[in-house]
């Protein structure tokens, strides 16, 4: 395959999201695994076409390194004081208020599995199988062996590891076991809802955190435990007040001051009327059925829908791919159609 003057790496990179380092992966030899990643892959249908659009950008990107060299340099400056001013404003408009975190688990299919078989932990370990691999254990990595990555590939890098001075290995494939996993990412998000009784996440190992509350609240109360109570009984309260009182009852303290120095009083009545207009935009057609798309409602008039995020019983990136057998060390039959759901990059 012709890679012009590029290094087999720039030429990988390009074209391949798992030619891209993970953690783990800093020090192998990247221009020898890239090189080998080409030559099991470069035959594809898929590695010709994002060949083709590299060229594609490739041009772009000429196109505009000319336009910017017939740039005049008071242009050149003026262009430079707006994108300063414009980056000043945004930079003013930050709001350090609020503390928030996002989590994200490493190799987390790859770790719950040798949580349950400890044997392969000092062995190269892919969940997923020769069509596709979900996550790779760190030792692994050593090999240039890493998500997103076809099997069949990460196979050829363990066996050819002298090559790029690593020994000669075989690639462990285990069979995914999401039922396991997800079970695994509710204790976790278990121990999280102490902290943000709201987080959301968006993948079994990826959680989302406003941490803000909890840390007034520890501060005020001076340990975890009466914080995060604290924090449970606000959050039930909310809930109530939210859903609970949708017949016309009150609202629970009203006027009292909430955690962040406003009255829970506006708050209320933004409540009520949210319901009001989830309930009205329900009666045209707007939540999601036949009769009108999501936020329009049937005479095309906007509606605001309150809409809040919980937990999701949902798999990573949810594809439609057929599941993937468990595929012993040193197979080298290769099912391409095989797809498995990938950790989160």
């Amino acid at each position: 395959m012709a890679t012009s003057s590029r290094s087999a790496s720039e030429v990988a990179k390009a074209i391949y999201v798992f030619a891209n380092e993970k953690g783990g992966m800093r020090d192998v030899e990247r221009e020898a695994i890239d090189r080998i990643v080409l030559q099991t892959s470069g035959g594809s249908a898929y590695t010709q076409r994002a060949m083709r659009q590299d060229q594609k950008l490739d041009a772009a990107i000429s196109t505009l390194r000319a336009r910017l060299r017939a740039c005049s340099d008071s242009k050149l400056r003026a262009l430079g004081r707006a994108a300063a001013a414009r980056a000043a404003a945004l930079e003013s408009a930050h709001d350090w208020r609020r503390a928030c975190a996002v989590v994200d688990f490493d190799m987390f299919y790859a770790a719950v599995e040798i949580r349950d078989r400890p044997e392969i932990a000092d062995k190269p370990v892919a969940v997923g199988g020769i069509g596709m691999i979900s996550t790779a254990n760190y030792v692994a990595r050593r090999w240039g062996v890493r998500s997103a990555m076809p099997g069949f590939v990460g196979q050829a890098l363990c066996r050819r590891g002298p090559e790029f001075g690593m020994p000669k290995a075989e690639l462990i494939f285990v069979k995914p076991d999401f039922s396991k996993y997800t079970a695994v990412a509710e204790v976790a998000r278990s121990i999280f809802r102490e902290y943000d009784p709201s987080m959301s996440a968006g993948s079994l190992d990826e959680a989302y955190l406003d941490l803000t509350a909890y840390l007034q609240l520890r501060r005020e109360l001076g340990s975890h435990e009466l914080a995060a109570a604290a924090l449970r009984e606000e959050h039930a309260a909310k809930t109530q007040s939210m859903h609970g009182d949708a017949a016309g009852g009150e609202l629970s303290r009203p006027g009292e001051p909430n955690r962040l120095g406003s009255s829970s009083e506006p708050q209320a009545g933004a409540a009520r009327r949210n319901m009001a207009r989830e309930d009205a935009a329900t009666a045209n057609g707007c939540d999601g059925g036949p009769t009108g798309a999501a936020g329009t409602c049937g005479g095309g008039e906007s509606a605001a829908l309150s809409l809040q995020v919980v937990p999701a019983e949902v798999m990573e990136n949810d594809r439609d791919g057929a599941p993937v057998q468990e595929v012993e060390a040193g197979t080298t039959e290769q099912d391409e159609t095989n797809e498995v759901l990938i950790e989160g990059e």
